[in-house]
C-alpha cells in the first residue's frame, strides 16, 4: 500500500520540532511491503508544498544496509589487513535521488568505554554523482582507532522524505555492523642508538653495564656486561598507557647471550605490574632466542620489565638484547 504524507505546516522556517502523525521517522520493518512518498518542496515557500510531478514512492521492502567495503565475510573490519581509511558504500538503484538530505553515522564503542558517533553525513544534500555511482563515504583512519578493538560498529542511514524543511519525516535504512579488529604493535629495536623509551633498571646500574654494538651479522643490539655489584632485578621497564582492558597482548625478548663461558649462565624473565609471565636461561652465543608472555589488560596502564633472574658472577651473565615487542592479539 501507498503512506502518503500529507503537507505539514508545523515546520514553517524549518526550525521548530513537530510532533504531528506525519513528521516522524519511518522505520524499515524486515519482509513489510509498504511505499512511502518522497516530495519534493516548491523552492519558493517555507512550508512542505507537495510538487506532484517531482514526488516519487519508495517501497520499503527494497531498502538495503550500507555496506562497508573493507569488511570481510564474516563482518570484520581488520585494520591490519589495509592501510589508510575504511569505506562505506550504499548502491545505487533509484531509492535516493540526487537533492535528497541524508543522515549517515557511525556509532561504536570507544577506547574510553563511552559511544563514540562519527558522522559521514549530517543532512547533507545527495549531489548527482552520488546517485549515478552510489553513496560512497571514507572513515578516516585515526576516526577508527577511536573505537575501541573488536567494537561492533554500526552504520546507520536516514534520507528525508521531504526536501528543506520537514526534517523529521525520514526513512530509516536497514543499519549495518561489522565488528572492529585494531593493531596494536610496539616493537622496539636499537638501530636508532636510543633504548626506545625503556627505562634502565638495577640490573644494568654501572655505567659500563650498558652499550649498543653492531654484531658480526649486522644486528644492532643493546649489549649487557655486568660490571656492577647486583646483577639481578629489572633490567629494561616501560610503563605502557595505551592498553586496552580486557584486551590480551603478547610480551617478548630476542636475547642471546654475549659471550660464552663458564661462568654464570644469564636468565631473564618478563614481568608485568611485578608478576612474572615467562623466564628462559639463555644458553646460546649465536642464536637469539625469544621469551614470550602473555597477559590481559586490566586497565590501560601497566609496567612491563625485562628482568634478570641471576646476580653477577666472576664470568657470565653477558648478553645481546635485540628487540622487545608489545603486540594486541
Amino acid at each position: 500500500m501507498t503512506h502518503e504524507l500529507s503537507p505539514c505546516n508545523n515546520h514553517a522556517g524549518g526550525s521548530a520540532p513537530c510532533s504531528c502523525h506525519d513528521c516522524r521517522e519511518q522505520t524499515f520493518i524486515p519482509g513489510e511491503s509498504r511505499t512511502i512518498t518522497v516530495k519534493r518542496t516548491s523552492t519558493s515557500t517555507h512550508t512542505c508544498e507537495v510538487t506532484s510531478n517531482q514526488s516519487y514512492g519508495i517501497d520499503l521492502s527494497t531498502l538495503v544496509a550500507t555496506k562497508f567495503l573493507e569488511a570481510n565475510s564474516v563482518g570484520i573490519l581488520d585494520l591490519r589487513s589495509f592501510q589508510g581509511p575504511a569505506h562505506v558504500f550504499m548502491e545505487k538503484g533509484g531509492l535516493i535521488r540526487a537533492g535528497e538530505r541524508v543522515w549517515w553515522f557511525i556509532t561504536g564503542m570507544g577506547v574510553n568505554g563511552a559511544l563514540v558517533t562519527f558522522k559521514l553525513m549530517d543532512g547533507d544534500v545527495m549531489t548527482v554523482d552520488d546517485e549515478r555511482d552510489g553513496l560512497k563515504r571514507a572513515i578516516p583512519r585515526d576516526k577508527l582507532l577511536e573505537f575501541r578493538h573488536k567494537a561492533l560498529l554500526t552504520a546507520t542511514l536516514k534520507v528525508s522524505t521531504c526536501h528543506n524543511s520537514c526534517d523529521n519525516e525520514l526513512i530509516v535504512y536497514p543499519e549495518q555492523t561489522c565488528t572492529l579488529f585494531k593493531p596494536y604493535l610496539k616493537h622496539t629495536t636499537f638501530y636508532d642508538n636510543t633504548y626506545g623509551g625503556w627505562t634502565v633498571g638495577s640490573a644494568a646500574s654501572h655505567p659500563l653495564d650498558l652499550s649498543i654494538v653492531t654484531l658480526a651479522d649486522g644486528t644492532t643490539a643493546l649489549q649487557n656486561i655486568t660490571n656492577g655489584p647486583n646483577g639481578i632485578g629489572p633490567y629494561l621497564s616501560k610503563t605502557f598507557t595505551d592498553l586496552e582492558p580486557g584486551r590480551p597482548y603478547q610480551f617478548s625478548a630476542e636475547v642471546k647471550q654475549a659471550y660464552l663461558s663458564n661462568g654464570q649462565t644469564p636468565c631473564y624473565a618478563l614481568n608485568v605490574d611485578g608478576v612474572e609471565l615467562a623466564r628462559a636461561n639463555i644458553l646460546d652465543d649465536k642464536a637469539f632466542i625469544t621469551i614470550t608472555g602473555s597477559f590481559t589488560a586490566t586497565s590501560s596502564t601497566h609496567l612491563l620489565e625485562l628482568a634478570s633472574r641471576v646476580g653477577v658472577g666472576p664470568l657470565g651473565n653477558d648478553t645481546d638484547l635485540k628487540s622487545l615487542t608489545v603486540v594486541g592479539l
